[in-house]
């Protein structure tokens, strides 16, 4: 009976001693296996935009085109404001640069989710960047994402539909990805989904993701059938 005894709690011991093992291996396996498994989430709703003002209120700076106008609220104010023009009524969409960085305000026709885009980037110091991406809904620009950082236009997976990377912060860089699923504009925030606390960095040009991972460089692709990041 003692030797039957003794042999369950070596097995007993032996079987906890592998679970704990396999648990563990799984947990660190998300950041350091072959692929990490991303979690999509929705985008928050653009709250702050939509004010209405009337033109003569404001002091015109720089007209994008017939739609878009940058302005300031005052004479004498350096922040500038983003908003479109129709019938004398201004729509503002908030705060898109510096006045000292007007000359580098851009405004680009892009192919994104599937859909054709406009993307107006202003410009607020050395590395301060707005964005705002709006889409064409019955004659007049729709609000669709309104992002705070350096944004690239990729396609990530290779599909011929183009998403959006952005990356934020200094000196350790985060990196969002946006993207469609089904109809919905989804994100994921590479940093949190990892774990990690140093920065994710996006070459553009091989279409590869790098991050250290336990002192190591490594890179990544992004696979959409299974919306993961697949080690190289």
């Amino acid at each position: 009976m003692k030797s039957w005894r003794t042999m369950s709690i070596c097995l007993l011991t032996l079987f906890l001693t592998i679970l704990m093992g396999c648990s563990f291996s799984q947990e660190s396996g998300e950041a350091t296996g072959s692929s990490i498994i991303l979690e999509f989430s929705e985008i928050e709703t653009i709250t702050d935009a939509g004010v209405q003002l009337a033109y003569d209120d404001v002091h015109e700076v720089k007209k994008i085109d017939n739609s878009f106008m940058v302005y300031k609220k005052t004479a004498s104010d350096s922040h500038l404001y983003l908003g479109s023009v129709r019938d004398k009524q201004l729509t503002e969409y908030g705060f898109v640069g510096e006045e000292t960085y007007i000359q580098d305000f851009t405004k680009n026709e892009e192919s994104l989710f599937g859909r054709p885009m406009t993307l107006i980037t202003g410009i607020c110091g050395a590395n301060c960047v707005e964005n705002y991406l709006f889409e064409q809904v019955d004659g007049q620009p729709q609000l669709i994402l309104k992002l705070s950082g350096h944004v690239l236009v990729a396609d990530l997976n290779e599909d011929g539909e183009k998403e959006v990377v952005m990356m934020q912060g200094s000196p350790q860089i985060e990196i969002h990805v946006y993207k469609r699923i089904g109809d919905q504009i989804m994100k994921v925030n590479l940093n949190e989904e990892i774990g990690l606390t140093n920065s994710v960095t996006y070459n553009s040009q091989t279409n590869v993701f790098e991050m250290i991972i336990n002192n190591e460089t490594k890179q990544y692709r992004y696979d959409t059938d299974s919306d993961s990041l697949i080690s190289l």
